[in-house]
């Protein structure tokens, strides 16, 4: 399960975090931990809806004509000779 190795390590830093009595900590993991589990919640749903997660990752894309900086001159190309 994706975040299982992340889940982990926060609880045993809570743990920690309990027996040393860091109350802010403590509020901060279970803030991370509601966080990871309603990020892991969305990706489940996302996933039987669409077959796939988009990660926002970028695309791979040509190197002209598909860019968003097509037709937008460089400055040395926009400069009067």
């Amino acid at each position: 399960m994706p975040g299982a190795e992340l889940e982990t390590d926060l609880r045993q830093r809570r743990d920690r975090a309990v027996g040393e009595g860091r109350l802010g900590e403590i509020e901060g993991i279970d803030l991370t931990l509601r966080f990871l589990a309603d990020k892991r919640s969305q990706t489940h749903r996302l996933t039987k809806i669409t077959g796939r997660v988009d990660l926002g990752a970028p695309a791979l894309r040509g190197r002209r004509g598909t860019g968003a900086a097509d037709g937008v001159r460089s400055r040395r190309e926009s400069r009067p000779r």
